[in-house]
C-alpha cells in the first residue's frame, strides 16, 4: 500500500506537466467527470478529470485503466513518441482511451528544460547527460552480468546444456522419431499382408 502522499504528489506532478501543455487540457476537458485508472509497476492511481483539463485523486470505478509494466516505466522518458505509446497498454472508454494514449505518446517531461529554469542551461544538460551515462552503464553493466552468469551456468558449472547440444539433441531426437514412423509404416504394411493371408 503507498503512503496516502504518493496519489496527491502524482496529482500535482501531472497537472504541472498539463498547465505548460494547453492541448493536453482542452483534450481532457471534453471527458470531464470521468476518471482514468494508471497502474504502473506498484503504483495503482485514480485520477478524476475536472472541468478545466486538470486531475485529481478520484474515488469509485475508472472510465480508462491505463497500465505500464515495472520493466518499461524507463520507456515512459524515451525521446521516440512510439517508445514511450508502446509502453503503455490502454482499455476502457474509447474516447477517452484515445485521448490518454494520445497523452502517452504526445505529452513528455522535459527534464532537462525544467532543470535549466532552475540550474542554468549548462549544469543542466550536464547532470542530464551525466544521469543518462549511468543508466546506460547500469543497462549495459546487467546486460554483461545475465551474459557472463549463462556462461558460466554452461560452461563452467555444467548447470545448463550448451546450445548447440541442445541442437544437437534436436536434430538426434528427429532422427529417430523418422525411424520409428518408418518402422510403425512397415509393422501397419505387414499386419495389413498377414491379415489378408
Amino acid at each position: 500500500m503507498l503512503p496516502p502522499f504518493i496519489p496527491h504528489l502524482a496529482a500535482r506532478g501531472l497537472n504541472a506537466l498539463l498547465d505548460r501543455e494547453v492541448w493536453a487540457r482542452q483534450r481532457l476537458r471534453t471527458h470531464a467527470g470521468k476518471s482514468v485508472r494508471i497502474v504502473a509497476g506498484s503504483l495503482d492511481l485514480l485520477l478524476a478529470i475536472g472541468a478545466d483539463g486538470r486531475v485529481s485523486t478520484g474515488a469509485g470505478p475508472a472510465n480508462v485503466t491505463a497500465r505500464v509494466a515495472a520493466a518499461d516505466l524507463p520507456r515512459l522518458l524515451d525521446a521516440d513518441p512510439a517508445q514511450r505509446l508502446s509502453a503503455v497498454h490502454i482499455e476502457g472508454e474509447a474516447a477517452l482511451a484515445h485521448a490518454v494514449a494520445d497523452l502517452a505518446r504526445d505529452l513528455r517531461w522535459d527534464v532537462e528544460d525544467e532543470l535549466a529554469q532552475r540550474l542554468g542551461d549548462l549544469p543542466a544538460r550536464l547532470l542530464v547527460r551525466g544521469v543518462t551515462g549511468v543508466a546506460q552503464a547500469v543497462r549495459e553493466g546487467a546486460t554483461r552480468l545475465t551474459q557472463n552468469a549463462s556462461e558460466y551456468a554452461v560452461h563452467e558449472a555444467g548447470l545448463l546444456a550448451a546450445p548447440e547440444a541442445v541442437h544437437a539433441w534436436a536434430r538426434e531426437v528427429s532422427t529417430l522419431d523418422d525411424a520409428v514412423r518408418g518402422l510403425q509404416s512397415r509393422v501397419d504394411a505387414l499386419t495389413r499382408i498377414r491379415s489378408r493371408a
